[in-house]
């Protein structure tokens, strides 16, 4: 969920799997910098209701059920996570 996580080269937290040159090829790759927003994850109930109409840009699970999924909202960049039969829950915007 940092801003030092990219989707290219997610890193050796992360299954190896997922860095793939297709998703830099799609254009999942951030361009420019990420600033975190902390107060517009202070209206996550909001942001909640958009994500429910927007597919992730990326969406990824973890050999032991966590989901990390990563939304782009016009310039807004919303990264979550969701625990085997959990919510799923904003930890960055």
């Amino acid at each position: 969920l940092s801003e030092q996580f990219s989707v290219g080269s997610p890193g050796a937290l992360f299954p190896a799997s997922w860095a793939t040159a297709h998703a830099v090829r799609e254009g999942l790759e951030m361009r420019g910098s990420l600033r975190a927003r902390p107060d517009l994850r202070d209206s996550s109930g909001i942001l909640a209701g958009a994500l429910a109409d927007t597919s992730p840009a990326f969406d990824r699970l973890t050999e032991d059920g966590m989901r990390y999924r990563i939304y782009r909202l016009g310039h807004l960049e919303v990264r979550t996570t969701q625990g085997r039969e959990c919510q799923e829950e904003i930890g960055m915007v």
